[in-house]
């Protein structure tokens, strides 16, 4: 480092990594004090959770989920076996051939290949088809079921909406997974990071089963017509889409039956169509 230029290189580098870890600390510094939160601006669990309408409004993201088969068009690959769904309407023979499935899926991730919607217009962009979206879906609703205790500004009728659309969820999505792909785990409880994930998957006998014994929960907790509780008379005439007594029979009337069907693989009770 004697040599004249050598030094004044050294001593060049030396001043530049100066004003730079000077400027480091300086945006260190202000981004911490950036992303510092006010108190006014932390919203806890109690916020959401704690009143009827915060809390509904927390579950109403359930209804998004749904997939809407009016406005929906699904393309079976016959490429990569028949449980491939893609959103392509034109033959995908060459994108097969060459490997490309995300480009047969039209998604940018391949988990999002489970039979995806193919219209923006699907009730909501959030929806990213029956697999995807449902677990989702079933995560809200044990989240919601797991925070029932928090909820000390309802009345009973308030506290039976929520808890009826959360059973109703929680069986609806499983049974939209169950009826594409088969038994699957029934997940009944709000999963933490360090809970056990090996869950068992259950056959669909068993999956109906869980089901069923949810919707008959939710036909219990919830209204034949939300215009005649005290909740819907406020948006009177506009609560058309909300989760039902009805709602919850029907859709276990169609759970039944598709577990009595012959061409299930696990039908060995003919009493079933009962």
């Amino acid at each position: 480092m004697n040599h004249p230029y050598n030094r004044r290189n050294f001593l060049r580098t030396a001043a530049t990594a100066g004003i730079g870890l000077g400027l480091t600390g300086t945006l260190l510094s202000s981004c911490q004090k950036y992303l510092d939160q006010t108190p006014e601006a932390q919203v806890s669990d109690k916020d959401i959770f704690a009143n009827y309408t915060s809390f509904q409004g927390f579950l109403d993201q359930c209804y998004d989920y749904v997939t809407d088969y009016l406005q929906t068009a699904f393309t079976t690959s016959m490429n990569l076996g028949d449980h491939f769904a893609s959103v392509q309407n034109y033959s995908t023979e060459k994108k097969a051939e060459l490997g490309d499935y995300k480009g047969i899926t039209g998604e940018t991730d391949v988990i999002h290949n489970n039979f995806n919607t193919t219209t923006t217009t699907d009730l909501a962009q959030s929806n990213h088809g029956i697999y995807v979206s449902g677990w989702r879906g079933i995560r809200a609703a044990n989240l919601a079921l797991s925070q029932m205790p928090l909820l000390a500004d309802a009345t009973d009728e308030q506290r039976n909406l929520l808890q009826g659309q959360a059973y109703f969820f929680r069986a609806f999505f499983h049974f939209e997974i169950a009826r594409c792909y088969g038994g699957l785990p029934y997940v009944d409880k709000y999963l933490q990071a360090d809970d056990d994930l090996d869950i068992p998957r259950l056959n669909y006998k068993d999956t109906t089963a869980k089901i069923t014994a949810d919707l008959d929960q939710a036909a219990s907790l919830l209204p034949e017509d939300w215009d005649l509780t005290a909740v819907g008379s406020l948006t009177k005439g506009a609560n058309a889409g909300r989760a039902t007594k009805g709602a919850a029979l029907a859709f276990k009337a169609r759970a039944l039956l598709y577990a009595a069907s012959p061409l299930n693989p696990t039908q060995d009770d003919p009493g079933k169509w009962a």
